[in-house]
C-alpha cells in the first residue's frame, strides 16, 4: 500500500487542533496546588517523546508557547517537502513526455541510466552524436590495432534496437535535460527538508524535556565529585 502524505498531513492537523484545544483547557483548570506537588506533574521525559513524535506537542501540555512554534515549523516543513516531491514527479513527467513528442522514444519502460544517456546523445544509434556511435569510438581509443577486443567491448555495451530515440534538434534534448535537472534539484530540496524535519523532532523533544523539568525539579539533579586523582567532574542524575 502506498503511503499517502496528504492523508497524514489531515490526520496531522487534527492532532495539532486537539493539541491546542488541550493546552487550552489545561491552563484553565490548573491550580496552584498542581505547581506545588510535583508528583502531579508529568514526567519531563514523557513530555518530552510527545515531542519527539509531534515536535510542540509536548511544550503545549505543560503550557508551554514554544510549542506553537516547533508546530508551526513542522506544517511548513512537511508543506515545502510535499510541494518539493509533487514538482519533481511533475517535472520528471514532463521530460519523458517531452520525449515522446521531440525525441522519437520508442517506449517508456527504460530505467533511470537510459532517461540519462538520452539527455547526453542525440540518438541511440550510430550516426554522428549517437551513443552507439560513441562506444565505437571509445573501442578504437582504448584497443587500437586490436579487432576482436573492440567488437567484444562493441557487443557488451551498444545498445539494442529495444533501445531507440532520436532528438529532432539540440534544443529539444536541452530541454529534455533542463527539465530533468530541475526535477532532481526538487527532489534533493525534499531531502534536505526531509533532515530538518528530523531535527525540528529533536530539537523539540530537548526543548520539551527542559521546559518540563521546570514543573518537576526533583527529577533532576547536577552535583560535583572528585575521582580518586581529585580531579573534579560532574553528574547528572535523570529520574525517569
Amino acid at each position: 500500500m502506498k503511503f499517502n502524505f496528504r492523508v497524514f498531513i489531515i490526520f496531522l492537523w487534527m492532532i495539532i487542533v486537539f493539541s491546542f484545544i488541550h493546552a487550552e483547557k489545561s491552563s484553565l483548570s490548573v491550580t496552584n496546588d498542581v505547581y506545588l506537588n510535583f508528583d502531579a506533574t508529568p514526567k519531563p521525559i514523557s513530555v518530552a517523546w510527545k515531542s519527539a513524535i509531534l515536535p510542540g506537542y509536548g511544550e503545549l501540555t505543560v503550557g508551554n508557547k514554544t510549542g506553537y512554534f516547533f508546530l508551526a515549523a513542522e506544517i511548513a516543513l512537511w508543506g515545502t517537502y510535499l510541494y518539493e516531491k509533487d514538482k519533481a514527479t511533475l517535472l520528471l513527467r514532463q521530460s519523458q513526455q517531452h520525449a515522446f513528442q521531440n525525441g522519437n522514444v520508442k517506449n517508456g519502460s527504460y530505467n533511470n541510466n537510459i532517461w540519462k544517456l538520452m539527455s547526453k546523445y542525440t540518438s541511440s544509434g550510430f550516426e554522428s552524436g549517437g551513443y552507439n556511435a560513441s562506444i565505437v569510438q571509445i573501442a578504437y581509443e582504448l584497443y587500437p590495432s586490436q579487432p576482436e577486443l573492440q567488437t567484444a567491448y562493441i557487443k557488451a555495451n551498444i545498445l539494442d534496437d529495444s533501445i531507440y530515440w532520436k532528438w529532432n534538434s539540440d534544443q529539444d534534448r536541452g530541454r529534455f535535460k533542463d527539465l530533468r535537472s530541475k526535477s532532481m534539484k526538487s527532489d534533493e530540496y525534499a531531502l534536505v527538508l526531509s533532515g530538518i524535519i528530523i531535527l525540528n523532532h529533536g530539537i523539540s523533544f530537548i526543548n520539551a524535556l527542559r521546559v518540563a523539568n521546570q514543573n518537576n525539579q526533583q527529577d533532576l539533579q547536577i552535583y560535583s565529585r572528585f575521582d580518586e586523582e581529585f580531579n573534579p567532574f560532574i553528574c547528572f542524575s535523570f529520574d525517569f
